[in-house]
């Protein structure tokens, strides 16, 4: 069982959450930014800790192989009113 923390929230633009592990802090922080018509989704994962080689194997390199899903579902919410 993980637990992940909202350390930022910018309704509406921004957001980062904090995934806690032993030894290990992973942040994955998105930003809604508007271009006219368009919109960017930027997406930075993020982690520190002494035992972050050990936690970017386990886990962060399966979250970034699926950041591609996550960023269309993301851009999906942000569309709906």
């Amino acid at each position: 069982t993980v637990s992940i923390e909202l350390i930022k929230v910018e309704p509406g633009h921004q957001f980062t959450d904090l995934t806690r592990f032993p030894g290990a802090r992973m942040f994955d922080s998105h930003e809604s930014i508007e271009h006219g018509d368009e919109l960017e989704i930027r997406t930075t994962l993020s982690i520190e800790g002494f035992l972050s080689f050990l936690w970017r194997k386990i886990v962060a390199e399966n979250v970034a192989n699926g950041m591609a899903e996550q960023t269309e579902a993301l851009i999906e919410r942000v569309r709906k009113p």
